[in-house]
């Protein structure tokens, strides 16, 4: 097939939100029913765009996708083509299979000072962000609950809870956590993590996901302005993407309490 289509079709995932694995020929050897630059696009729903020849070769490349998309890394492996493996043509393909990742998400509520500088590195570290108003009480929470809801499931959506006062940061916090995302990061001290722990248990929260909200959210860089603070924040969640850590830094992680008005 022509190749532009395959290319379409990848951006098209891309913007959706959607994850997938490039396999490409990058070395045939004998006879082989494609060559070098042929390539197959494998979606999360396993469907494929183009082909890397076809029966048995495709099923090895199925199973290996599954792979990727577990691990999201990269790898190459070599189909040989021989009676022993269920063909007859006698050559070998070797195959690289690439990540496609989703654009990881970041959604910020609040947008004071620190917040406005966390969109600013967000988007040129190239995160898709959205910042939304603080919510003022349950009625203001619908423009909230809908950008969650769009995300539900999506294991690369980023939240940050960084609203004007404690009130608003806790009702946010609230309304988060009835969607689970994968990670939640709130602007504050220790001390006001146990006044939004009592809040939230008081108010239905699970203990479980009361102990995922990461409080106060950066790594410790000894950060003080709005910009060295959300500098922070955005390491720790680029960490987390990165897959260096295999679970959201919890509040023992060594970060260090970011002051806050009232904190």
């Amino acid at each position: 097939m022509d190749d532009i289509k395959l290319y379409e079709e990848m951006i098209r995932m891309k913007k959706a939100g959607r994850a997938g694995v490039l396999v490409t020929v990058v070395e045939s050897r004998g006879s082989t029913p494609r060559k070098a630059g042929a390539k197959m696009l494998v979606r999360d729903d396993r469907s494929t765009l183009g082909t890397v020849g076809g029966g048995a070769v495709e099923r090895r490349a199925l199973q290996a996708a599954n792979e990727v998309f577990a691990t999201g890394r990269a790898r190459s492996i070599v189909c040989e083509l021989t009676e022993a493996h269920g063909m007859t043509c006698g050559g070998s393909l070797q195959l690289f299979l690439e990540p496609l990742a989703r654009i990881p998400r970041l959604l910020i509520v609040g947008k004071g000072h620190i917040g406005q500088a966390l969109q600013d590195l967000g988007t040129r570290t190239g995160f898709a962000v959205t910042m939304l108003e603080p919510p003022e009480d349950e009625q203001s929470c619908c423009e909230l609950r809908q950008e969650l809801d769009c995300r539900l499931n999506e294991q690369t959506t980023y939240v940050v809870i960084a609203c004007p006062t404690h009130p608003q940061d806790f009702l946010a916090a609230r309304i988060v956590l009835e969607n689970q995302p994968h990670f939640v990061g709130m602007v504050g001290s220790r001390r006001k993590r146990t006044s939004m722990e009592t809040y939230l248990a008081e108010n239905g929260c699970r203990e479980t996901a009361i102990a995922s909200v990461c409080t106060p959210v950066g790594l410790d860089i000894a950060a003080e302005t709005p910009a060295e603070i959300a500098l922070s924040i955005l390491a720790q969640i680029v960490r987390d993407y990165r897959h260096y850590d295999q679970h959201i830094v919890s509040n023992s992680s060594g970060c260090r309490p970011i002051p806050t008005d009232g904190s």
